[in-house]
């Protein structure tokens, strides 16, 4: 998807018309209990057991709400190099956390440390490739920092998807001045 931005073929506006499309879907299979064999295959490898049967899709569509909010409000180097972090970020931190964590964060009992440290050295190094080196890495840090608790507003629980671009596209933009 970050390419495609890079790019030009995909736009505020065509991201929005996707994410609008996506929850649509979803909902509409959540309403009539629609099971979609090859569809659900896909989305029990990367969704939550609990997200498939209250909200299937849930992760996509927040992963679509979170690059479109990036490409709206950063720069398309900010906006691609933010995605980029969600992308790498967010996948390395919770993989090598699960199968190769040790020491429990502070900030939430199941979360290893590993992860995100792994997660930070790696979507910086990736996210260097559209803005400098240090801005890219701290605006990793901050995200996966900010990925590890569980925040919530009203109760509900605000999906790591938003919170990791619109974070580190703001470090990134803040550094950059």
């Amino acid at each position: 998807m970050a390419a495609f931005i890079w790019i030009g073929l995909l736009d505020a506006v065509l991201l929005l018309s996707i994410t609008f499309f996506l929850l649509g879907f979803f909902l509409l299979i959540r309403e009539f209990h629609l099971q979609i064999p090859f569809l659900f295959s896909v989305l029990r490898l990367f969704e939550r057991e609990k997200h498939i049967r209250v909200f299937p899709g849930k992760s996509l569509i927040f992963f679509f709400v979170g690059c479109t909010s990036a490409v709206v409000f950063f720069p398309r180097d900010i906006a691609v190099a933010s995605i980029l972090i969600l992308a790498f970020g967010d996948s390395l931190s919770n993989l090598v956390g699960h199968h190769f964590g040790k020491i429990t964060t502070p900030l939430h009992s199941i979360k290893k440390i590993e992860g995100p440290i792994v997660a930070s050295i790696v979507a910086a190094g990736v996210a260097s490739f559209f803005v400098p080196f240090f801005p890219a890495l701290v605006a990793s840090i901050g995200a996966m920092l900010l990925e590890i608790p569980e925040w919530k507003i009203f109760g509900k629980h605000i999906d790591d998807n938003l919170i990791i671009p619109i974070t580190s596209g703001m470090i990134m933009l803040f550094l950059n001045w």
